[in-house]
């Protein structure tokens, strides 16, 4: 069977179709293109107890894979389309035109392949054919809008992808390998006048009534594909797709080199599936050419510094090595955080009380990563990364996993109706738990309020966690409270203040006060300290109305402008802060410029 490239023509109502809508779902980088494709990889699993293996690689197509893929019916329909697409397309006519084209190849193995009829339901039908429709039923998959393939089409400079797949459930018509190519234009008019709509396929032409379509090449005529694309599997028997991105390019940087193509695949995988990947559950492999790419273990890339942060406290979650306290670095506690999930409006489920875990672990002052609490369901994709609300000045530094769902190491029947929940929950990029309109058509009323308290819960339990705890020692309490005595005790007046401020100096600039000094404890800390600047408006017989700070620096410390006052903290050791600050121009309908100012300066330690 010789293949053949058959395009849809304009329909009869002459619409014309500006391009895949899906397309802007999405934004198109690499971490985008790898979450989806991985995510796809890991939903299609043919068993659950089996490692999904992905290899992506970077390739040159020479002339005969081109002359495979059908390269001189395709021109055309390019040619046209840049034209109408103010050039879009131009780079993919010249690789085509010259006989050398470079190609992203993505292999998985161990998942289902495309199973289905040509049209309809089924795999095939859902990525080879149809528009915002999926095949995932399954309430621990990871996508369900039928969007996500769309990234596949805008890495690909002639928005041209081939399939090549080795089925799990072959039929007596079905014989693997199947291969079949789509083109996703927009709509164009070739130069002999036809007009098209803009999708295309390659592959066995076939009449349908009046018109015609191309349709999967099947076993020996299929394997002519695979041998021209290189796509051959490792070994008999394994199960699979391979997909072919022709014209592979990254459409936010077209300078990037193979090479750092190559990296940033890699790095992505690692930075959203590490949970997966963790659990034995996913492997990933990226080779530029034929060599495989390999990532510095001691890289500081925070996306990769965190996925190790993340595997350490997953891999104290599964281990059980959890206490009960937390008292200093390194102690983890497991909490179990609380929601409803109200009915679904289909009676599938019933309201029901779910739980999520939240892993916490205290670190050091200068631990990577801290603040943050990495979210996943059972898929093992990175959904988010939360940061809770004003913690307290005194809080202790911290890391945290949220483990939601089926990914629990504790079973529990409710564990796959809150997945279920938390997947509808999930916009198309499947990047945060929020409001969708899928919630809202799936559940009864109450799934907002879920949501609200699932979080709220997480951002609370955090807070209890990480505050301070009363010092022990020859510095205690008795010491600490001679440090930080309290204003107007001990016989009436205020307090002697515990730090001071040093080479101060203050004049107007603008309209506006600016300030800039160092501040000092008066005696040394060996904890971590933290103080607030304040700037008040100074009267007749003492101080007036807080005269907010507008901004704020220090060279020394972690700072923020919180409630009008500058918020200063030292990590242990630091004996000074140097620091800056400018205020606003009025308070109170009063110019600050004719007024005069005072500092103030409290803190704690913590």
């Amino acid at each position: 069977m010789t293949p053949a490239w058959i395009f849809d023509p304009t329909p009869a109502s002459g619409a014309r179709d500006g391009g895949d809508v899906a397309e802007h779902a999405f934004t198109p980088s690499i971490d985008a293109l790898v979450r989806e494709t991985l995510q796809n990889a890991s939903d299609q699993r043919v068993d659950p107890n089996t490692r999904v293996e992905v290899t992506m690689r970077i390739v040159t197509l020479d002339a005969d894979a081109l002359d495979a893929l059908g390269r001189t019916e395709l021109l055309p329909h390019l040619e046209a389309a840049a034209a109408a697409r103010n050039g879009r397309f131009t780079r993919a006519v010249s690789a085509l035109e010259s006989g050398t084209m470079q190609a992203l190849i993505i292999e998985d193995r161990h998942t289902t392949g495309l199973n289905g009829p040509e049209v309809g339901d089924g795999n095939f039908g859902a990525l080879c054919r149809d528009k915002l429709f999926s095949n995932k039923s399954d309430n621990r998959a990871g996508g369900s809008y039928g969007l996500g393939k769309a990234v596949l089409w805008r890495f690909s400079q002639a928005s041209t992808v081939a399939f090549c797949s080795w089925l799990s459930e072959p039929t007596d018509e079905q014989t693997s390998p199947r291969f079949i190519a789509r083109c996703t234009l927009p709509w164009h008019e070739t130069a002999d006048g036809d007009a098209w709509s803009g999708g295309g396929w390659l592959g066995a032409p076939v009449t349908v009534g009046h018109g015609k379509r191309a349709e999967s090449l099947w076993a020996a005529d299929a394997e002519a594909m695979v041998d021209a694309l290189g796509v051959t599997r490792p070994a008999p028997g394994v199960t699979g797709t391979s997909i072919v991105v022709l014209g592979f390019e990254d459409p936010t940087d077209d300078d990037a080199t193979t090479a750092q193509l190559g990296e940033a695949l890699l790095v992505a995988a690692h930075a959203s599936f590490w949970p997966a990947m963790a659990d034995g559950r996913l492997a990933v492999r990226v080779f530029v050419d034929d060599d495989e790419v390999e990532l510095d273990s001691t890289t500081a890339d925070k996306q990769l510094v965190c996925a190790r942060v993340g595997r350490e406290l997953l891999q104290a979650y599964r281990d059980r090595t959890d206490g009960d306290e937390l008292n200093g670095p390194g102690d983890v506690i497991v909490v179990p955080i609380e929601t409803t999930v109200p009915a679904r409006r289909d009676g599938l489920s019933h309201r029901a009380t779910c739980h999520v875990d939240l892993v916490l672990r205290l670190v050091d002052d200068k631990a990577p990563c801290r603040g943050e609490a990495t979210v996943f369901r059972g898929p093992g994709m990175r959904i988010e990364r939360l940061r809770p609300g004003a913690l307290s000045l005194s809080a202790r530094p911290w890391q945290a996993l949220v483990v939601a769902g089926t990914a629990r190491r504790d079973a529990d029947p409710s564990d796959p109706i809150l997945e279920d929940f938390l997947r509808e929950s999930e916009p198309p990029a499947h990047d945060r738990w929020t409001v969708t309109a899928r919630l809202r058509e799936t559940y009864a009323r109450g799934y907002k309020k879920a949501l609200d308290t699932l979080r709220d819960g997480i951002s609370n339990a955090i807070k209890r966690g990480v505050a301070a705890t009363q010092v022990d020692g020859d510095e205690g309490p008795n010491a600490l409270a001679k440090l930080f005595p309290v204003p107007g005790g001990g016989g009436g007046g205020r307090g002697p203040s515990v730090f001071h401020f040093a080479d101060l100096t203050a004049h107007v600039q603008g309209a506006a006060w600016h300030a800039r000094g160092t501040v000092r404890p008066n005696v040394p800390l060996r904890m971590g300290w933290s103080v607030r600047v304040a700037v008040q408006l100074k009267e007749d017989g003492g101080r007036g109305a807080g005269l907010p700070v507008a901004t704020g620096t220090s060279t020394d410390g972690v700072y923020a402008v919180d409630e009008g006052c500058l918020v200063i903290e030292a990590d242990p050791g630091v004996e000074a802060l140097d620091f800056e600050l400018t205020t606003d121009t009025t308070v109170d309908g009063e110019r600050v410029s004719e007024a005069t100012i005072d500092l103030v300066v409290t803190g704690v330690a913590r």
